[in-house]
């Protein structure tokens, strides 16, 4: 959430840049303790699904940290000082989800504090198949990372929806803006976006055939099947309580 007067277009550079450049500085370092310090084929530990996306930090930074220098205590200290902030991390990107769900149950009409509880709950409840069974991690992180670009289409659907140009001219340049953003966006939104969109994943079912020779069977782990399947049931979902969601909410702004 941003106060009013904030300034959308630079909040939304300095983040997206912010994440990018710590991302792309932290793939840098992992593969770079990999190809160091592993004993196997490290080409095979960074290709690999599982290891390469739930094992490496936890495997190799450990290593990497036990070899800065000659003395344990401050080997633990440079650890401790990672791993603490990789926490932080964690929490809170964990709270801007968490409010996420529970502002949307708030427009429901639940109070603040029963929407957390239920949020959190159902949290926990739906992450300890995660917990106790790595390849059910892994096909959630499957299905849900290559869903990302479904969101990104869901969003960039939802501006069109609104008007583009009306969306740049009242929500973007609005109130508080001191960066204005100029017509191109109007085309990124209502062109590029989609095109990336359909390339990316025509290319992506296009290679999952080549990935598993059962490409249509939903009960596998990663593959195409079970990514569509269930984007499918989720997206069911939704398009059943649609009616009944937007009802709630706009009866809901009205008494407000």
């Amino acid at each position: 959430y941003m106060r009013k007067k904030e300034d959308i277009s630079l909040n939304a550079a300095l983040i997206g840049f912010g994440n990018n450049s710590v991302s792309l500085i932290a793939g840098i370092t992992i593969f770079s303790t990999v190809f160091a310090l592993s004993s196997v084929d490290a080409m095979s530990q960074v290709s690999q699904s599982g290891p390469a996306n739930t094992g490496l930090t936890f495997i190799y930074l450990p290593l990497l940290f036990s070899k800065i220098s000659s003395s344990e205590i401050i080997n633990i200290f440079f650890a401790s000082i990672f791993f603490l902030a990789l926490f932080f991390a964690a929490i809170t990107s964990l709270i801007s989800m968490v409010e996420m769900a529970t502002r949307t149950l708030i427009d429901f009409g639940l109070v603040r504090r029963r929407a957390i509880v239920i949020v959190a709950s159902l949290g926990f409840i739906m992450g300890v198949p995660s917990a106790l069974d790595m390849s059910f991690l892994l096909n959630q992180d499957w299905v849900w990372g290559v869903g990302l670009i479904l969101s990104g289409a869901f969003i960039s659907f939802s501006i069109i929806r609104f008007g583009v140009d009306k969306f740049r001219t009242e929500i973007i340049n609005g109130y508080g803006s001191d960066v204005k953003i100029g017509k191109w966006y109007n085309y990124v939104i209502s062109i590029l976006v989609p095109i990336q969109v359909i390339v990316l994943i025509l290319w992506w079912l296009i290679s999952s055939v080549s990935w598993d020779a059962e490409w249509w069977n939903p009960f596998h782990i990663e593959n195409a099947g079970t990514a569509i399947a269930q984007w499918a049931l989720v997206l069911l979902i939704f398009i059943l309580l649609n009616k009944k969601m937007s009802e709630r909410i706009f009866r809901n702004g009205e008494e407000l």
